[in-house]
């Protein structure tokens, strides 16, 4: 059976989606950059690699694509994407 998901910012329920930013930009684990919510985090003043986790937001894909819009500062379909992993 599959987990109902509700989006954190418009209360819509969704399926469970990736969404690829960019296959050429590689996270730091070798795969494409991709996504499919957000996650607030504090950094430290000092040290900018040092930070603690705060919590994780669930997006349905519109606003996951109204996030990355602004974002980006560009159309987001205008950038390359592919929409499941």
């Amino acid at each position: 059976m599959a987990a109902a998901r509700k989006c954190d910012r418009c209360g819509m329920f969704h399926h469970h989606y990736t969404k690829v930013l960019s296959t050429k930009k590689k996270s730091s684990t070798g795969t494409p950059d991709s996504g499919n919510g957000i996650k607030l985090m504090n950094t430290d003043e000092h040290d900018w690699n040092k930070h603690t986790h705060g919590c994780p937001k669930d997006l349905c894909e519109t606003c996951f694509d109204e996030l990355v819009n602004w974002l980006r500062g560009s159309s987001f379909h205008e950038q390359e994407v592919v929409d499941e992993v």
